[in-house]
């Protein structure tokens, strides 16, 4: 019998990497699935109702003020940033990505944490101030390109940072003195738990790739402190859907579309994460 992937012409393969992109992401295991599955054959949900109680269960289990599913972590890095420019401004909302008018569009990046997916920050219309050397960046470094136009700090949390880099910890501390936000890609910090949980709760908005937990591998969790989460997901695209309606100016985040059974997924997943 042909399987479905050479029915199209594609050849399937070992995957000896994990949940990586190029090799088509991760696969959930079977208790998700069926939940998943019984989400997609159960009928109809308002939509917003599902992400906000989902979101209850998930910013409970991590300790946080507030959270929600995306599609994906990049997703939810770029909806942090957002609500980081934006906040609770309905017209700068329908402004982006188009900054030019802001008082504040900058982000604060340590040079030396360069990699693949800083552009993530960029997509709602933010311009990234690299501070610091290749080789690290102390907090006084930090704390001078902290000017006017900044609007917070972008932070790549990978758990590998040593001494010579300005730690999440001291960007909290930085942002809370400036009154600037702390926008994090925590990606893949979902093992030990307390490493979960820690770095959920220190962000303004932390995004995790759901992928990392079981999950399907298009999905995310935007989490933090609930004033700038809450501008996130009105930026979202359930959040430009409602706004529409109420003839209010549109967020950008239309394209950052979920399902329900993804939505199911991500919650099931994180119990199921925090029950191994």
């Amino acid at each position: 019998m042909t399987g479905i992937y050479e029915q199209f012409g594609v050849t399937p393969g070992i995957n000896a990497r994990g949940n990586q992109t190029l090799l088509g992401g991760s696969t959930p295991p079977q208790e998700i699935q069926e939940a998943m599955d019984e989400a997609m054959n159960s009928g109809y949900v308002v939509f917003e109702d599902l992400l906000r109680k989902t979101g209850e269960f998930i910013a409970e289990t991590l300790g946080t003020e507030s959270a929600f599913v995306t599609s994906g972590a990049a997703a939810a890095i770029s909806l942090g940033s957002a609500a980081a420019l934006a906040g609770n401004d309905r017209d700068k909302m329908g402004k982006l990505p188009d900054t030019s008018s802001f008082d504040r569009n900058e982000l604060v990046f340590q040079k030396g944490q360069d990699y693949t997916y800083k552009r993530c920050f960029t997509l709602a219309g933010a311009k990234l101030k690299e501070v610091g050397r290749e080789d690290g960046c102390t907090v006084e470094e930090m704390e001078a390109a902290i000017g006017p136009k900044t609007a917070g700090i972008a932070f790549y949390e990978n758990g590998l940072w040593g001494d010579e880099w300005v730690s999440i910890e001291q960007a909290r501390a930085l942002a809370d003195k400036h009154d600037i936000r702390l926008i994090v890609d925590a990606a893949g910090q979902i093992y030990p738990l307390d490493q979960f949980t820690k770095v959920a709760q220190i962000g303004d908005v932390v995004a995790f790739g759901a992928k990392y937990i079981g999950s399907p591998h298009s999905t995310g969790i935007c989490t933090g402190r609930a004033e700038w989460v809450e501008s996130a997901f009105q930026q979202n695209f359930i959040g430009v859907e409602v706004a529409g309606m109420k003839g209010l100016p549109r967020g950008y985040g239309r394209p950052y579309k979920t399902d329900r059974g993804e939505v199911i997924g991500v919650a099931a997943a994180l119990k199921r994460w925090f029950s191994i």
